[in-house]
């Protein structure tokens, strides 16, 4: 996959806003491995990437599916690790998003510096008929945690702010930071209506 991206901005009346001729070209490839068998599923893949401002870079991720529980109450567990990188794009290295007549402004950071994350995520999955078979009732438990070092983020700028009497906001790196979480979903179906509870932490 190749990308050329392009960015220029125009400044006018009283905007701060001029940006000339900013690109960047991204050449991308994946591939993966996936291994079938009746009980279980193994998938491994490799994505690289090419980014004209910021070199190479490659990531990894493996995967397994696991069945358990029987035809009529089947249970699957997923297990992944993985690699992540994300490189910045035009907008937050080098846009200046001007609203100062509403009272706040955003701008880009041309030091922003790629994104790293190892994570890993595990998910459960349960089907059951219930009720003497008049309804399906189903299960999904989901979780994950992620370790990201130079994560990518919109910030707000509080010297900035005062000096300007505005809110000014500023894409940055974050040296490090944890992301957790899980979600919980119940489902209860009939033949005419379905009932839902579902509940995500982050």
């Amino acid at each position: 996959n190749a990308t050329y991206d392009t960015l220029n901005q125009i400044k006018h009346g009283a905007s701060l806003a001029e940006i000339d001729d900013k690109s960047r070209t991204n050449l991308s490839a994946y591939g993966q491995v996936n291994w079938l068998k009746p009980s279980y599923q193994l998938l491994a893949g490799l994505r690289s990437q090419h980014d004209s401002n910021f070199g190479f870079q490659s990531a990894i991720r493996a995967s397994g599916m696991l069945d358990l529980g029987s035809k009529l109450r089947p249970l699957q567990v997923r297990m992944g690790l993985g690699q992540g990188y994300r490189v910045p794009d035009l907008k937050e290295r080098f846009y200046v998003f001007d609203h100062s007549n509403l009272g706040y402004m955003v701008f880009g950071d041309e030091d922003l510096q790629p994104e790293f994350s190892n994570s890993v995520n595990l998910n459960l999955d349960y089907r059951s008929e219930v009720l003497n078979g008049e309804a399906s009732y189903s299960l999904s438990l989901s979780s994950h945690y992620s370790e990201v070092k130079d994560l990518i983020s919109l910030v707000a700028d509080p010297e900035e702010s005062k000096k300007r009497a505005l809110n000014i906001s500023v894409y940055t790196n974050i040296e490090s930071a944890i992301i957790q979480g899980f979600d919980v979903s119940n489902e209860l179906s009939f033949s005419h209506w379905t009932v839902q509870l579902n509940y995500s932490y982050v």
